[in-house]
């Protein structure tokens, strides 16, 4: 089977489009690292590692790399009711912390950092691909993260959860969604719709799961801001261990949740009706990429929803030599069937994001590598649609010669903001975004 696509890089067909001038740097997200970063032949050889890995080796170099903390090493963002919430987690000599920011004209300007204590006996163990979360639920900022354990593979601890009632001024420990708290949670999605607050995550509670690199999928809600939880449900038991979810509501209530399955490794769907039951709906790309190791990749998600009509857009990366890449994916009946695969970007590309603005119009981000620094470093990608079907030519965003990685989405009303994280060659890593108007200015010239 032969996957083609608009953005795959073909000679003739890829218009790259460096935007450079036009990022907005926040002079507060400026944080040094204390090691190098890494050379490109590191990344160079953990790619090819995903592509084929099979071996205990192989898996082992994908886990270090993964797990490698410096800089700005956490990132999450929402929007909520007129304003933009952004945490960002860092390491600053060797010591870990949270913050806050609050925007409320469209990321123009910025509040002080507010920062969120960490209790000293819980830690935090985070990264991006396993980065700290955060909802707004009513009155309620919620935000969740990974607690350290020493000793621990990774330090990986159960779950700490804060809550600030006063936009971020002040926060308070609360029990999170879990409950069960004897081993380790990770891999969080938040999201509030309807006045429900929902927590999906994975943890290995059951003690008969044998499948190597696998935990389970678990849930819960809150009606009252993250207070108190329901009883946790498990909507998956064998998933894979170390990729992000995703979840979204839609405007009648039911919770769309997308996740790495197991044997094979490609990504499912599913959804949890208003009556909070589970139905698994299907697979978002059938790639059948056996793989036994750990590839850190999720998935983006996005509804594109007017009336009774209802579109599911998802982006998805699979490593599988044969077809690695970033693809998109359209669903026009609830999440049972899917389009054919659309790639973006050539077969480098890995971690992706998506969303729809109010007009409609739907946005993709993603990391691979370069072709203009020729130094293997990777780069930030955009690119949009109008129907899902055919796209416009992909724009550049981050620095020529830095490693950027992990980009994230928000709708802006018409266009979107888009986050990314880069590190330059001293080994300072800062958080970068760009901001869309509207794309059309941009495409057909070259900016310097």
């Amino acid at each position: 089977m032969t996957f083609l696509g608009i953005f795959s890089i073909r000679k003739g067909i890829f218009k790259l489009f460096s935007l450079t001038a036009s990022i907005v740097f926040i002079n507060n997200f400026l944080v040094l690292a204390e090691e190098k970063a890494s050379d490109n032949q590191d990344g160079k050889k953990t790619l090819e590692s995903l592509n084929q890995a099979t071996s205990k080796d192989q898996k082992k170099d994908a886990d270090k790399m993964s797990h490698k903390a410096e800089g700005v090493i956490s990132l999450d963002v929402i929007a909520s009711n007129g304003k933009i919430y952004l945490l960002l987690g860092k390491n600053i000599k060797a010591q870990t912390s949270l913050w806050l920011q609050i925007s409320d004209n469209n990321a123009t300007s910025w509040s002080q950092e507010m920062e969120i204590p960490i209790p000293t006996a819980s830690g935090a163990t985070i990264s991006r691909g396993s980065d700290a979360r955060i909802v707004k639920a009513g009155k309620s900022i919620i935000v969740l993260w990974m607690s350290h354990v020493e000793g621990a593979r990774f330090g990986s601890g159960p779950m700490v959860a804060m809550r600030s009632l006063d936009e971020g001024k002040s926060w308070e420990q609360v029990r999170g969604p879990a409950d069960w708290m004897s081993g380790p949670h990770g891999f969080f999605s938040l999201s509030y719709s309807r006045n429900i607050l929902h927590a999906t995550w994975l943890d290995k509670r059951d003690p008969q799961l044998s499948t190597p690199g696998a935990q389970g999928l678990r849930y819960a809600y809150s009606q009252d801001g993250g207070k108190t939880w329901s009883d946790n449900m498990t909507l998956d038991d064998v998933v894979c261990a170390c990729c992000w979810t995703k979840s979204l509501g839609d405007k009648n209530g039911n919770l769309y949740v997308l996740y790495r399955d197991k044997q094979p490794s490609d990504m499912a769907i599913g959804v949890v009706s208003s009556k909070h039951t589970w139905s698994r709906l299907s697979t978002v790309g059938k790639f059948d990429w056996d793989f036994s190791g750990c590839p850190h990749i999720g998935g983006g998600l996005a509804i594109r929803q007017n009336g009774s009509k209802k579109e599911l857009h998802a982006i998805v990366g699979t490593r599988k030599q044969e077809t690695a890449g970033i693809y998109h994916f359209m669903s026009s009946d609830q999440g049972r069937n899917w389009s054919a695969p659309l790639q973006l970007g050539d077969s480098s590309a890995t971690h992706g994001d998506i969303g729809v603005d109010k007009t409609g119009k739907i946005y993709a981000v993603w990391d691979m590598v370069d072709p203009e620094a020729k130094d293997g470093s990777m780069a930030i990608f955009l690119a949009y649609s109008d129907n899902g079907r055919k796209w416009h030519d992909p724009v550049k965003l981050s620095n020529t010669g830095r490693s950027a990685s992990h980009p994230r989405i928000i709708e802006q009303g018409i266009g979107v903001l888009a986050f990314w994280t880069e590190k330059d060659n001293r080994g300072v890593s800062s958080l970068n975004l760009y901001k869309y108007n509207d794309l059309k200015e941009h495409l057909g010239k070259k900016h310097h």
